[in-house]
């Protein structure tokens, strides 16, 4: 944890270990391979601002600069937020992956999923490392029996996850209404967000710019629209799989390999 007064420094906050083996004057390899001794009486007297569970240590630039000045008093400071007491909480506090997760009332692979998928934004980068405000954190309802929903909206972001997800789907609707298109691919990359989520995105975008959704695609004309452009890219000597007709077009696999079997039966039917 990097307690809310050291957070806004201008010395970062926290120091990587890579900066503390400069500091001691060695580099990182030289300090973690060829100077175990060194590195483990310094993590002895020096505490880590995350958790033995988080994959990287962190270090109180302050504390760090005391360890290395001769003479000087190492500051006293509390590290875990499980140590800090409810009263000393302050909502700018900056706690790690692990303990954002505790405090959360969930797992940390939930968080990391969060992260990857889009789902949970608000995170700073401090010494290499995720930090979240606690301000950003909502606790899960306690005691809730098994399928209720959380109290409150899902947290760890600064804006709602469902109002970021609706800006980005006008967003495509805007596009789709210009006339320009969009794949699954493209709008994953674009918003860094699982492939599944991007075609959630452009079924709802589609919908909303007053396009053909999933359902009205699978009726007769529009899949036999589908069938003659794709039977084209096979005239044209292109390598079609379904996930490419779901990209493209944002059909279910299922509506897919219908598409594509139907395509490749009509480019049979016109090379003959």
């Amino acid at each position: 944890m990097i307690r809310h007064d050291r957070a806004s420094r201008p010395d970062r906050g926290a120091l990587s270990e890579y900066d503390v083996a400069r500091m001691a004057g060695y580099a990182f390899s030289t300090w973690r391979k060829k100077k175990p001794d060194v590195r483990a009486t310094f993590k002895a007297h020096v505490p880590s601002l995350t958790l033995p569970e988080d994959r990287l240590d962190a270090y109180d630039p302050e504390q760090v600069a005391a360890y290395f000045t001769p003479g000087v008093t190492m500051p006293s400071l509390i590290v875990r937020d499980e140590d800090l007491a409810d009263e000393e909480k302050h909502p700018d506090d900056l706690l790690s992956d692990h303990e954002a997760a505790r405090a959360r009332g969930i797992d940390v692979k939930s968080i990391q999923r969060g992260v990857r998928s889009g789902q949970y934004t608000g995170h700073l980068e401090i010494a290499g490392i995720r930090w979240w405000p606690r301000h950003t954190l909502t606790p899960k309802q306690a005691g809730r029996p098994q399928g209720a929903t959380d109290s409150a909206p899902r947290a760890l972001c600064h804006h709602p996850v469902h109002d970021t997800a609706d800006a980005r789907v006008n967003e495509i609707a805007e596009q789709f209404r210009d006339g320009a298109t969009a794949t699954v691919k493209e709008i994953a990359l674009r918003y860094d967000v699982a492939e599944e989520t991007a075609l959630r995105y452009i079924r709802r975008a589609r919908r909303r710019a007053g396009l053909p959704d999933e359902a009205q695609r699978a009726s007769r004309n529009a899949v036999h629209q589908v069938v003659q452009e794709v039977a084209g890219w096979l005239a044209n000597g292109q390598d079609v799989r379904p996930r490419d007709i779901r990209e493209q077009f944002g059909l279910s696999n299922t509506t897919c390999h219908r598409v594509l079997e139907r395509a490749r039966e009509a480019h049979r039917k016109t090379d003959s």
